[in-house]
């Protein structure tokens, strides 16, 4: 099939008459080939074969065709383990259906661009994509879709010691939640990250300031047990506890498990607490990414107390 594509555009066109359909012909071999070679599980030569017939798609005013092929080819690239030429392909994609105002489909593969640079830990990047996609979802008024994008970059934040990002976008998506019925019950949630976040940077008056702020927001808040939590956490930093900090924890974790990320932004809070009798690096079990999962994560909070009244 890859011959008969070949020469398909060795045909002669006189004085010019049949060029298009050459080319659409051609793209239709080059797309059959494609085909072939990835029912056999040989995707780089699929992905070949697709990008052929993409570009003869686009020669025969075929834009719908040649997007497609684009994207046929990117995944075979993305199966084939080759993540620099599948994230080629994708952009090129996104590009051809902007151009075109399909941002449903831009916007959906900018989100897999974003999945790449993410499971590829090259965070920068991927916060990048994530914002992109989030835009091009904005554009095409679907707004979930946007905040799910949003939520992805301030979970990644506060995976990354990022928290005044993270705590932006939790606090304006949580703002944005109460403005439905049905997304009200989801703000407590992100006013919960959002505090946590502040609490790991340490700065106890913006943390106090934001909590009333979410009150005002969120009648509901003042009441539940993340609010309390956060309140409990704040009160053992302003005197320096860490025991009343990992109590805290531990009793919250009791009834709600925390989740690894959650764990590691709370060990960073930890550390903003220093005791007399503090004689150890507060950071020393976290490590550069998040924590052990549940209760092991806690229990690692709690551990740390006691290694410093070992020492005192």
């Amino acid at each position: 099939m890859r011959a008969e594509a070949e020469s398909t555009l060795g045909k002669f066109s006189l004085f010019g008459f049949g060029k298009t359909q050459k080319h659409e012909d051609a793209a239709e071999k080059f797309k059959a080939s494609g085909n072939a070679y990835k029912l056999g599980e040989d995707f780089n030569n699929a992905a070949e074969m697709f990008l052929k017939a993409s570009e003869h798609f686009t020669i025969g005013d075929s834009a719908t065709d040649s997007v497609s092929m684009m994207v046929e080819a990117a995944n075979c690239y993305e199966k084939d383990k080759n993540l620099a030429e599948a994230l080629s392909a994708y952009q090129k994609a996104v590009e051809k259906y902007n151009i075109s105002g399909r941002f449903s489909r831009s916007s959906q593969y900018m989100k897999k661009i974003a999945e790449i640079y993410e499971g590829n830990k090259d965070y920068e990047e991927a916060f990048d994509a994530y914002e992109q996609a989030a835009s091009m979802y904005e554009s095409d008024n679907k707004k979930s879709a946007a905040q799910g994008c949003y939520l992805k970059i301030a979970s990644m934040a506060m995976e990354q010691d990022i928290f005044d990002k993270g705590a932006e976008i939790y606090t304006k998506i949580g703002i944005e939640c109460m403005e439905s019925n049905l997304g009200k019950y989801a703000a407590k949630g992100h006013f919960f990250n959002a505090a946590l976040c502040l609490l790991a940077q340490g700065d106890l008056v913006a943390i106090t300031n934001k909590l009333e702020e979410f009150k005002n927001v969120d009648f509901s808040f003042g009441s539940s047990r993340e609010c309390q939590f956060v309140e409990e956490l704040v009160s053992a930093v302003s005197e320096n506890s860490s025991q009343a900090y990992a109590q805290a924890c531990a009793d919250f974790d009791r009834i709600s498990p925390l989740d690894p990320i959650k764990t590691h932004v709370l060990m960073r809070g930890k550390s903003n607490i220093m005791e007399e009798s503090d004689e150890v690096d507060l950071n020393g079990t976290v490590g550069g990414g998040a924590a052990a999962a549940g209760g092991e994560a806690v229990s690692a909070i709690a551990d740390e107390e006691e290694e410093e009244e070992d020492l005192t």
